[in-house]
């Protein structure tokens, strides 16, 4: 009974430990290793992401390059949504120390967030230049 207990303990913890959670960070090395460059550059763009991520008070950030601007969505949650204004600014000001000359565009909409990030998968799957600006414009009227 006791070694029947101690296999069936060991097979609960195996299966717990190996369980994929599917973490967005997964995901997206996968998304990342898994296709071609884009047609056009998102480098600025990813910089401005990464630098984003570490700010405490934003969940997720969601970002796209196209020429000279860069837009930009967070995903914020719970007590922190009281202060989007603030926390708009801070990320506007760290995108600007990498890059002073861009044009940022933020938002902490999720219609745009969805939006943005979509465009984000598709960017990746080699999105034409034309179609990328169309969707972008069709963003810009929502921010």
């Amino acid at each position: 009974m006791k070694k029947q207990l101690q296999i069936l303990l060991l097979v609960a913890i195996t299966l717990v430990g190996c369980q994929d959670i599917g973490s967005p960070q997964n995901a997206y090395i996968y998304s990342v290793e898994s296709n071609s460059q884009p047609v056009v550059s998102q480098q600025l763009a990813e910089r401005i992401k990464h630098n984003i991520e570490e700010m405490n008070e934003v969940d997720e950030v969601y970002a796209i390059s196209y020429e000279k601007d860069v837009y930009i969505a967070l995903s914020v949650s719970g007590f922190n949504r009281l202060f989007l204004k603030q926390i708009r600014e801070d990320a506007k000001k760290r995108a600007k120390e990498i890059d002073g000359e861009i044009t940022i565009y933020i938002s902490t909409d999720r219609k745009v967030e969805m939006e943005i990030s979509d465009l984000e998968r598709k960017v990746r799957g080699n999105m034409k230049k034309e179609k990328l600006e169309k969707e972008i414009n069709k963003i810009q009227d929502h921010m």
